[in-house]
């Protein structure tokens, strides 16, 4: 449909990188669409359910629509710059909860902490919270959207990765953003949280806080 209707946008995607709408080389300045056709690719083939086509909107440097439809799930999230973040067609909401130790938090595997050189600060963050899990990718980042988790870190992601969240977890009430509180950025990390535990998280990638 982006071809057919949007011919002078561009598309960015994992497999094909930035292109024309129907091909060629980009437009300069055109919206560009995110496109990840399977988030969770290892799941994906292991026949776990937890992963999803990721779709962004980006007009400049902002992203205006992001859509994450997680087929095996039954689950469509969705949200546009400005209005509220929906699965399904309802609206969703972070759970406001403001302390650390009675979060969730959710991360990809332990093992990209400890390759990112970040295992002492992943250790403080589960043990600072009331329970850890593991729900990588795009799914960790809509349990926090939806309240049933506070916090999801992941240490690496791609533009595809992120752009789809950045409206849904805006428009959930949530903050995303980098460990270290900057904006997201290709091969950089990712920081979901409720909002409220934003800052508490970024203290302890600093190191600042050391709180056992």
């Amino acid at each position: 449909f982006i071809v057919r209707d949007f011919p002078d946008h561009n598309i960015l995607g994992e497999e094909e990188g930035l292109t024309a709408a129907g091909g060629g080389t980009a437009i300069p300045g055109a919206p560009t669409w995110i496109l990840d056709p399977i988030d969770g690719t290892n799941n994906y083939m292991a026949g776990i359910p937890i992963w999803a086509t990721l779709i962004a909107l980006r007009i400049g440097p902002d992203v205006l629509v992001g859509v994450c439809h997680a087929p095996a799930l039954g689950e469509t999230y969705s949200a546009a710059a400005g209005d509220p973040a929906r699965l399904n067609g309802n609206a969703i909401a972070v759970d406001p909860l403001d302390r650390l130790e009675d979060a969730t938090v959710a991360s990809s595997g332990f093992e990209s902490f400890i390759d990112g050189g970040l295992a002492d600060f992943y250790e403080q963050l589960i043990r600072r919270c009331w329970r850890s899990r593991g729900f990588g990718d795009f799914w960790g980042h809509m349990l926090v959207a939806q309240g049933a988790v506070h916090v999801m870190v992941e240490t690496v992601v791609s533009t595809w990765d992120y752009s789809a969240l950045e409206p849904i977890v805006a428009g959930s009430g949530g903050r995303i953003t980098q460990i270290d509180g900057t904006s997201l950025e290709d091969g950089g990390s990712c920081l979901t949280t409720n909002g409220h535990l934003h800052d508490d998280v970024l203290k302890l990638a600093a190191g600042t806080d050391s709180r056992g």
